[in-house]
Order: C-alpha cells, then sequence, then structure tokens
C-alpha cells in the first residue's frame, strides 16, 4: 500500500510516518503540510491511500479531497481528524472521501481500518456513527451477540495485519489447514461473507 500523508502539525506527521512504516505492507509516499501540497504529491505519487486532514493552510482538507478525488479518483482519501461535527462529515463525503476516522483511533486499529479501506469498504467512526444515526433516525448500530473464542479472535486480529494462513499457523503453532477451517467456521457463525468483512466487523463490535 502507498500512502500519502497531509497535516499541517509537522510532530504529527513524523510520529504517524514512523507508525504506519512498522507495517510491512504501508509504504509512505510523502508527507504534505497543507491542502494543495497534498493535491501537487497526490498527482505525482499516484498513491493507493490519503490520511487527509481536515483544517490545513492555504487549502483545507474537504477542498483537496475533492480536487484528490478528481485527477486520481481511484486513491482512497481517509479523512483523520479531531473534529467530530456532523457538517464537516457530510461535506466530506460529497467531496469523494471513502472513510472518517478521529486522531484518537488505536493506532493498532488504525493500520486495521486503512487496510479496510484499501479493500473497498467504507469506515466511519462509532462515536460519528452514532452521532449521525441519533439525529437523522435513519437506523440503528447494533451489535451481534456472537460469542467468539479467544483463540479466534487472536486469529481474526492477524488477519487484520495482513497475515497468510501459514503465516498465523506458524504464530499460534496450529496446523494450516486448521487455521483456514476455523477462520472459515467463524465467517459463517458472524453471518459475513470474507475475512475483511469479518475484519470489519470485529472493528465495529469492537472485538479487535
Amino acid at each position: 500500500m502507498r500512502l500519502l500523508i497531509a497535516d499541517d502539525h509537522a510532530l504529527l506527521s513524523e510520529s504517524l510516518r514512523m507508525m504506519l512504516e512498522m507495517d510491512k505492507e504501508i509504504k509512505v509516499v510523502g508527507v504534505a503540510y497543507d491542502g494543495l501540497q497534498a493535491v501537487k504529491l497526490c498527482e505525482e505519487q499516484k498513491p493507493d491511500i490519503v490520511l487527509m486532514d481536515l483544517r490545513m493552510p492555504v487549502m483545507d482538507g474537504v477542498t483537496a479531497t475533492k480536487q484528490v478525488k478528481s485527477i486520481c479518483p481511484d486513491t482512497k482519501v481517509i479523512i483523520l481528524t479531531s473534529l467530530e461535527d456532523d457538517q464537516w462529515v457530510a461535506d466530506c463525503f460529497a467531496s469523494g472521501a471513502d472513510s472518517y476516522l478521529l486522531k484518537d483511533t488505536p493506532p493498532d486499529k488504525l493500520t486495521a481500518l486503512i487496510r479496510c479501506v484499501h479493500w473497498g469498504y467504507a469506515v466511519l467512526n462509532p462515536l460519528v456513527l452514532r452521532s449521525m444515526l441519533t439525529k437523522n433516525r435513519t437506523g440503528e448500530d447494533s451489535l451481534h451477540n456472537t460469542v467468539i473464542r479467544d483463540d479466534d479472535l487472536k486469529m481474526i486480529r492477524l488477519v487484520s495485519e495482513g497475515r497468510s494462513n501459514s503465516e498465523i499457523a506458524e504464530i499460534m503453532s496450529f496446523a494450516e489447514g486448521t487455521v483456514k477451517n476455523r477462520i472459515t467456521k467463524v465467517i459463517e457463525q458472524v453471518g459475513v461473507e470474507n475475512r475483511a468483512q469479518l475484519v470489519m466487523y470485529a472493528l465495529r463490535n469492537n472485538l479487535i
């Protein structure tokens, strides 16, 4: 995954870069400190993912997102901000953002969520989603009551890190076939269709 960070806080950007590059599947191809620079770097680097702050000098994140999507339609834009305001959320998605996350997202969850967005899933911070559902009364943020064993939760965590069945088997001292069968069984148990949806289920229900 080729990733671009757009945030005007240099210390945060550098910390984010160091944290993300600990994941062997993520390569940070650039850091932008304002929205216009983010657009220019996207045009040059064609990243898979952009982590976009909202309040930046020269050009804000909403405008930058719209321009990035115009020149790089295949690039996924994840808004990463401290703002929970519903109007910001609406403006971001109207501009083409793929996901909206808050900066207090734990590092391990952030990398898993980035991977989910790369797989094609839209992700919305649970607090923001709950606020929107409450205000608009368009639905409920319901959770499943399925009980998943600790070993299976560990497998899901490893799947969220992009581990293969053989890697999971080695880490957990299981046969590779056992890992495959147990993951398949959990997928059926929670009513999803594949590994990506299983990770999304676990994240939404705070299981990992």
